[in-house]
């Protein structure tokens, strides 16, 4: 693995890691304080999280498209929403706008980044063997 894929790992760790963060400690958190409401909707999410973060980490380039096109509307509607919220809650507001740019930014990187683009190349070429 060349150090261009080395850094594109890292950075896809990161924002898969932090995609993926949310829905962990919400389905642990419900199961733990709550488990009658721990629903087929909740575990369905969380299971495709899960399994879109895998085949993206193994280089299938759908998956990256996929997670892209998801961060990037997750991005513009939380951006939207953050507009109408700001006049309730300033600071519910201000974190919703700053989580919305965050999750934009991890769209445009997974389609963009070359460090990205050459670690999914190396997965890929690793599994054909």
């Amino acid at each position: 693995m060349d150090s261009l894929a080395k850094q594109g790992r890292t950075h896809l760790l990161i924002i898969l890691s932090a995609v993926s963060a949310p829905s962990v400690l919400y389905v642990a958190l419900l199961g733990i304080f709550s488990p009658q409401s721990l629903n087929s909707p909740e575990l369905t999410r969380f299971f495709l999280i899960v399994a879109l973060a895998f085949f993206t980490y193994e280089g299938y380039y759908w998956a990256r498209w996929i997670m892209s096109i998801l961060l990037l509307i997750t991005g513009v509607v939380g951006a939207v929403l953050a507009s109408h919220v700001l006049a309730v809650n300033r600071i519910v507001g201000i974190l919703l706008i700053l989580t919305s740019m965050l999750y934009a930014l991890f769209g445009m990187s997974l389609r963009k980044s070359e460090e990205i683009k050459s670690f999914c190349k190396y997965q890929r070429n690793k599994r054909k063997k």
